[in-house]
């Protein structure tokens, strides 16, 4: 028997699942109906045992019954479009809990851990670094302060050494791409003559500064694609340079998840962790013996750059 009798909330759409051992369920399910106590997916599960499942409002009434009828019922789960509502309102500690940990999770976001060189500029970072520091720009700094757009045009403005810089926000780090003018590419690896694709996906963006586009925007590429050759075309002459060339490339990921009952907000946060400045492209859920599959798609972004 059930001692706890819970709360009545008044709530459409959710349920509790409850397994019942006992006999004759005939006269526990006609009581039921007597008292207006809403129940749906009844099944027998043996002679002695059924699962049911009873509207979150009518709790109190089927734990009575249940009760004078001595039954034994055990709790499996609760299900419904408005769980997560359900939750909040029988645990307000949670809610709190959450307001607490979202508001923690805000704050830490928008701090600048570190910052991150990349391109074939890096080797001047020094001098990049003195200059974010005029510009109060430093770890510890918040985003929110940090005008990613106009902190790369400026640092172009002020250098004579880069011919393409941009500044983006990778997690909790700023992450700065800087890539040399082409008199500046002696410090390079002149094997490189090409731009080939490293990973699979759409072309979204390309700077081109020296070489020859072998791809268009919009155009589908798999890893291996050569993407930027190393020459040019002069006066129906072709010459060897070396490229300077940045191609940005749209990924798209799927991953899937597996729940117990509807997570249908976790799954795009675990499908969002596992890239950083990703973005849901497609969700689908779909329920199979009574699991929940979610197949979440998201899409981001990488630049690939020569030297």
């Amino acid at each position: 028997m059930r001692k706890n009798k819970g709360r009545s909330v008044k709530i459409d759409g959710v349920y509790s699942v409850f397994r019942v051992k006992g006999i004759n369920f005939e006269r526990l399910i006609n009581n039921l109906k007597k008292e207006n106590v809403e129940i749906k997916n009844l099944k027998r599960l043996t002679n002695k045992e059924i699962e049911v499942s009873v509207k979150v409002s009518s709790l109190q009434k089927f734990f009575a019954i249940t009760d004078n009828l001595c039954y034994n019922i055990k709790k499996i789960r609760d299900s419904g479009r408005l769980l997560w509502l359900y939750r909040l309102i029988v645990n307000p500690f949670l809610v709190l809990g959450i307001a607490l940990f979202s508001l923690t999770l805000v704050l830490s976001n928008d701090l600048v851990f570190g910052i991150l060189y990349t391109g074939n500029g890096n080797v001047y970072s020094n001098e990049v670094e003195k200059y974010l520091l005029e510009r109060q720009v430093t770890t510890f700094s918040r985003f929110s302060n940090i005008d990613v757009s106009t902190l790369a045009d400026d640092i172009l403005k002020d250098s004579k050494r880069f011919s393409f810089v941009t500044c983006s926000k990778q997690g909790n780090y700023l992450r700065i791409e800087l890539i040399l003018k082409e008199n500046d590419t002696h410090i390079k690896d002149l094997s490189q003559k090409d731009l080939v694709c490293s990973l699979d996906g759409v072309v979204d963006k390309i700077y081109l500064y020296s070489g020859t586009a072998l791809v268009k925007e919009g155009q589908e590429v798999k890893a291996g694609d050569l993407l930027v050759g190393g020459y040019a075309v002069i006066k129906d002459k072709t010459v060897e340079v070396n490229p300077i060339a940045v191609v940005t490339i749209k990924i798209t990921k799927e991953y899937v998840y597996v729940f117990d009952i509807e997570e249908k907000e976790k799954a795009e946060i675990f499908a969002l962790n596992e890239k950083e400045n990703g973005k849901i492209a497609q969700l689908k859920e779909e329920k199979v013996n009574e699991k929940y599959y979610y197949k979440v798609k998201v899409e981001y972004k990488e630049n690939l750059y020569t030297g």
